[in-house]
C-alpha cells in the first residue's frame, strides 16, 4: 500500500504509520453511519417473518449477525475506496512536482534521478535526489543530497586551477545528507538569533547573511538542528554530477565582480544546479567545517560577489582565520551524518614550492597566508644572510607572523604587517615563486 507524501518534511508517511488510528476512526465512522440509517433499513420480523420497509433499532439489534455482516461490508467498502484513492494519487515532491516529471528549477531533472552511487551506499527510501524539506526552526529549504561518488579537485579541462586543487581523485559520499538550498539569509538570522550583522543589511531580507565568523556560523547551524558541511560534501553538492568547473554559464549561475554591481544579491535569483541548489558559486564565499592543511585556518568555497571569474569554480579553495568577518563570506547548513575524504592530497605540504606559489597567488588577491607557509618562506629567504640558524629563524618567523596580524581581520595579508627586513625578504621570496604563474 503506497504511502502519502508529506510536502513539509520530505518523507512519505501517514497512512501506514497511522494505520491503527485510521482503522479505529473508520470503524467508528462506519458504525455511526450505520446507526443513522438503521430506522430505514428493510428487515424481516423474527417472530412472524413479515418484511417491513423500515425497522426499529431493537429489531435490528435482536439480529446481531445481520447487523455485524452489514457493518463489515460497509467497512470493507470504505477501506477499498481509501486504498484506491491513496494508490492513484500522484506522489509529489516537496516542491509540489509529481515524481517522474521534470523539475525546471533543478535543471530538468526528475525526482527519481540520483547521482552515481558508490561502494557502501545505503538505500534511502524516504528521500530522493533533489527532494526538499523546510527546516521549522528558520523556515529555510533543505535539499536531499544522495550518496554517491565523484571526482574531486581540478576539473580535467580547467586551466585556471591552483596547485591546492590537485591532484584530481575519486571520492565517495557514503552518507546522504540534507544541505541548505541557498546560503543562510539575513531574514533567517534575524528570526533565529535576533540579529543581523551583515554589511549589506537593510536592502532585502533575502540577501545572504555575511560578516559572520566561523564560530558564529557553527552556532547558527547547531541552533537550527544542523551542522556545517564538510569540504568534500560542499564540492560534491556543488558539482551535482557535473564534471566541469561550473554547472552552467557563469553569468547565469553566479554573482561575481563582473555582474554584481559591487554588492550581494537576494539568494535564489540565479540558475540552480542539477540538485536544485542556488548560489553554490558566487554571491558569498561559504564556510566549511574543515581546516586547511592542518592549520587553524578554515576552508571557504564558491567565490563571492567581489571575486573574479576564476574563483567562481567548483574546485576553488580559499582559507581564512575562523575569526575573520567579511561582507563576502557567508555559509549554509547541513543535516545528517558527516562525510570525510577517503583520500588525501599531498599538494598541501607547506614545504613544497608549488604549494607556496598557489598560496601566494591567492594571498595577493585577498587571502590570508597560512602561518606555516610564511614561516617556510621566511626561513628560505633569510637562510645564510646573517648569523641566525634555522631554529632561531623559525622562532622569529612565528613571532613576526603573529605580530603582523591586524586587529580588524586577525589575518596576515601579503604586503602588510611585516615588521622588519627579514619579513620583507619572505614576501619577496613568495612573490618570486608566484610571478611565473600569474595568468
Amino acid at each position: 500500500m503506497d504511502l502519502i507524501y508529506c510536502p513539509n518534511c520530505g518523507k512519505r508517511s501517514g497512512f501506514k504509520r497511522a494505520l491503527g488510528f485510521g482503522t479505529f476512526f473508520m470503524v467508528l465512522l462506519t458504525f455511526g453511519l450505520w446507526l443513522l440509517v438503521i430506522p430505514f433499513y428493510p428487515a424481516r420480523c423474527i417472530n412472524c417473518g413479515i418484511t417491513r420497509g423500515s425497522a426499529h433499532l431493537e429489531s435490528i439489534l435482536s439480529s446481531p449477525r445481520q447487523a455485524i455482516m452489514a457493518s463489515i461490508a460497509v467497512l470493507v467498502a470504505v477501506l477499498v475506496v481509501f486504498q484506491w484513492l491513496s494508490s492513484t494519487a500522484p506522489e509529489r515532491r516537496g516542491n509540489g512536482i509529481p515524481a517522474g516529471q521534470a523539475d525546471p528549477a533543478a535543471g530538468g531533472r526528475r525526482a527519481s534521478d540520483t547521482l552515481s552511487s558508490g561502494p557502501g551506499r545505503v538505500a534511502t527510501p524516504t528521500a530522493r535526489a533533489g527532494d526538499t524539506k523546510t527546516n521549522p526552526n528558520d523556515r529555510l529549504i533543505y535539499v536531499w543530497i544522495p550518496p554517491g561518488s565523484f571526482t574531486m579537485g581540478c576539473s580535467e579541462s580547467d586551466v585556471e586551477c591552483s596547485d591546492n586543487e590537485k591532484p584530481r581523485r575519486v571520492e565517495r559520499i557514503d552518507n546522504g545528507f540534507w544541505l541548505g538550498q541557498t546560503p543562510v539569509t539575513q531574514a533567517a538570522s534575524q528570526q533565529v538569533t535576533g540579529s543581523n550583522p551583515s554589511n549589506f543589511a537593510g536592502w532585502d531580507p533575502e540577501f545572504p547573511l555575511e560578516s559572520v565568523s566561523w564560530d558564529e556560523a557553527v552556532r547558527y547551524c547547531q541552533t537550527v538542528g544542523g551542522r556545517m558541511p564538510t569540504e568534500i560534501e560542499w564540492e560534491y553538492a556543488a558539482r551535482a554530477g557535473n564534471a566541469q568547473s561550473r554547472y552552467g554559464e557563469l553569468d547565469a549561475i553566479a554573482w561575481y565582480d563582473g555582474n554584481s554591481g559591487k554588492m550581494t544579491h537576494p539568494v535564489g535569483l540565479k540558475q540552480a544546479n542539477a540538485l536544485g541548489l542556488y548560489d553554490m558559486l558566487g554571491n558569498v564565499w561559504e564556510w566549511t567545517e574543515d581546516e586547511y592543511a592542518g592549520t587553524s585556518t578554515k576552508i571557504v568555497r564558491g567565490g563571492a560577489w567581489n571575486s573574479g571569474p576564476r574563483f567562481a569554480r567548483a574546485s576553488t579553495r580559499g582559507w581564512i582565520s575562523p575569526t575573520f568577518r567579511d561582507n563576502g563570506v557567508g555559509f549554509r547548513c547541513a543535516e545528517g551524518l558527516r562525510n570525510v575524504p577517503t583520500q588525501s592530497a599531498s599538494i598541501e605540504n607547506a614545504a613544497d614550492g608549488s604549494s607556496a606559489r598557489s598560496l601566494t597567488r591567492k594571498a595577493t588577491e585577498g587571502y590570508p597566508v597560512p602561518e606555516e607557509v610564511f614561516v617556510e618562506a621566511y626561513v628560505r629567504a633569510n637562510a645564510g644572510l646573517d648569523d641566525l640558524d634555522e631554529v632561531h629563524l623559525r622562532e622569529l618567523a612565528h613571532l613576526e607572523y603573529r605580530m603582523g596580524k591586524t586587529i580588524d581581520t586577525q589575518v596576515l595579508l601579503l604586503g602588510g604587517g611585516i615588521v622588519n627586513t627579514r619579513g620583507k625578504r619572505a614576501i619577496d621570496y613568495l612573490e618570486k615563486l608566484h610571478r611565473p604563474t600569474i595568468r
